[in-house]
C-alpha cells in the first residue's frame, strides 16, 4: 500500500534525510516544530529491512562485527522517542505479505504481527519481563498465543519453519 503523497510545491519526499544539503540540513534541524518520519524498506550493504503499511513498524536485519542481527523495531515502542526501538530481537521466523500488509515475526522472546494497515502490532511475549513494560498504544500486548486467530497462529507457526530468508 503506498502511503498518499500531498501534491504542493512546500513538500518535497525523499528517503532520507541525508540527500538534503548542508544548508537544508540546517533548516530543517532548526525548526520549531517535530518532524516524524518513519521507516522505509531500503536493503543496505550490510544491513536489509522490511516494512508495511506507513512504516512504523520494521524488519531489520545487520551485521554487528561478525555477529548477525535480526530484530523487530518500531518508532517510539516505549510511549517516546529517546529509548530503544527494538520490540522483539533475534528474530527466527519472518514473513511480510504485500498484498495484505501484514507483518508475522517470531523470537524466542515472543510472536509479533504487524498490521501495517491499521498501524498496530499485537505481540504476545514468552517473556515476562517484557509483557510488563509499558508500551505505546498502537502496541497490544497478549496475554497468550491462543489470543491469536487459529489462522494467524498458523502464519506465525509457517513464519518460524520457514526462519529468516
Amino acid at each position: 500500500a503506498k502511503i498518499p503523497y500531498l501534491e504542493t510545491e512546500k513538500i518535497q519526499y525523499d528517503d532520507s534525510l541525508q540527500l538534503l544539503d548542508k544548508e537544508e540540513w540546517a533548516k530543517v534541524t532548526s525548526l520549531q516544530h517535530t518532524l516524524r518520519a518513519y521507516y522505509v524498506s531500503i536493503p543496505w550493504r550490510d544491513s536489509d529491512t522490511k516494512t508495511v503499511g506507513d512504516g512504523r513498524f520494521r524488519y531489520e536485519y545487520g551485521w554487528v562485527g561478525e555477529h548477525r542481527t535480526y530484530q523487530l523495531e518500531g518508532y517510539g515502542v516505549y510511549g517516546n522517542y529517546e529509548d530503544s526501538d527494538v520490540l522483539l530481537s533475534e528474530l527466527n521466523g519472518f514473513v511480510a505479505d504485500e498484498s495484505t500488509q501484514m507483518m508475522y515475526v517470531t523470537s524466542p522472546q515472543g510472536y509479533a504481527i504487524v498490521d501495517g494497515l491499521a498501524g498496530t502490532c499485537r505481540v504476545y511475549f514468552t517473556d515476562q519481563e517484557l509483557a510488563e513494560k509499558e508500551y505505546q498504544k498502537d502496541i497490544y500486548v497478549l496475554d497468550s498465543f491462543d489470543d491469536f486467530t487459529p489462522e494467524e497462529q498458523e502464519m506465525l507457526r509457517q513464519a518460524e519453519r520457514e526462519g529468516l530468508t
